[in-house]
């Protein structure tokens, strides 16, 4: 089982928006990165975040780990990463129409309105 930052980086994941529905997602923060004895990353995948966003039911405002250095919104933030909380997000059943599907987050313009 992996964690959201090894997930986030996972190379597979480019150009996908990362959809999590564990709850309290972000509750452990983001590790500096490390190297091991052979030059890899301790903590990632990869170099870089290939999820072009994450949706999550539910963000932890509090990350407390002995190994976080940022919160997952600082991360995000730090490598323009979009990221969504849907608290009514529901399971994957709901969200998989044939596993993978298109899908974009577009900004609201709530200001914006029709003239008719």
């Amino acid at each position: 089982m992996v964690g959201y930052p090894e997930a986030l980086t996972d190379p597979s994941y480019k150009s996908q928006i990362l959809v999590l529905t564990y709850p309290l997602i972000g509750n452990y923060g983001i590790p500096q990165d490390q190297q091991d004895e052979f030059g890899l990353s301790r903590w990632f995948e990869s170099d870089r975040i290939h999820a072009s966003a994450l949706i999550v039911g539910e963000n932890s405002g509090n990350h407390s780990h002995w190994s976080s250095a940022l919160s997952l919104d600082q991360w995000l933030k730090h490598h323009g990463v979009p990221g969504l909380e849907a608290p009514e997000l529901e399971g994957p059943p709901a969200l998989r129409a044939e596993y993978c599907s298109g899908g974009a987050i577009l900004p609201s313009y709530s200001s914006m309105s029709s003239s008719s």
